[in-house]
């Protein structure tokens, strides 16, 4: 029901769109409040029924119309193209949003689908760079920890659980 609520939207939106360029840069355009809309629609689909594949083909059938370089979209879309093992799928979307919006989750993501793909040089080279210019998000760290116990790697396990922890104040997370 909801799918065809939201195409009979988007057939009805003007072609002629005047909407000023400030309004849609801050994702308040039509356009962009129903991906919005259908981010939620999905998130729910896969909160309450844990349905992968439904909560996929509503975002994907919205996104395909107008892509939302908004960072909770591309999050959850990325996730779950993950999910389904669509990695080049999952690549293109997080690389396409990053040329907008260097966002320390699309970052993450990114070098998500490159451990999963084993190019961990890659994917190394992805967190650093979260790192770098994003020195104090708790994902970042978290990822980074656990990639270097992936790799085995003590020194840089230790040095980043030790910054976790900062981070952290101790607590558990993950």
């Amino acid at each position: 029901h909801s799918k065809l609520v939201l195409n009979d939207y988007y057939a009805n939106l003007n072609s002629n769109d005047k909407t000023p360029e400030i309004i849609k840069l801050y994702g308040l355009d039509n356009k962009t409040q129903m991906v919005k809309t259908a981010y939620l629609i999905a998130f729910e689909k896969f909160g309450m029924e844990r349905d992968i594949q439904g909560a996929y083909e509503i975002l994907k059938t919205n996104l395909d119309k107008t892509f939302v370089y908004d960072p909770s979209v591309i999050s959850f879309y990325s996730f779950l193209l993950k999910d389904l093992k669509k990695y080049d799928d999952a690549e293109r979307v997080l690389k396409l949003s990053l040329e907008k919006n260097l966002s320390p989750a699309s970052l993450v993501q990114l070098s998500e689908v490159y451990i999963l793909r084993k190019e961990y040089k890659i994917a190394e080279e992805y967190l650093l760079k979260s790192r770098k210019y994003f020195p104090y998000d708790i994902k970042t760290l978290y990822t980074l920890k656990e990639f270097y116990n992936l790799k085995k790697n003590k020194e840089r396990y230790g040095f980043y659980s030790k910054l976790l922890s900062l981070r952290t104040h101790g607590q558990q997370w993950n």
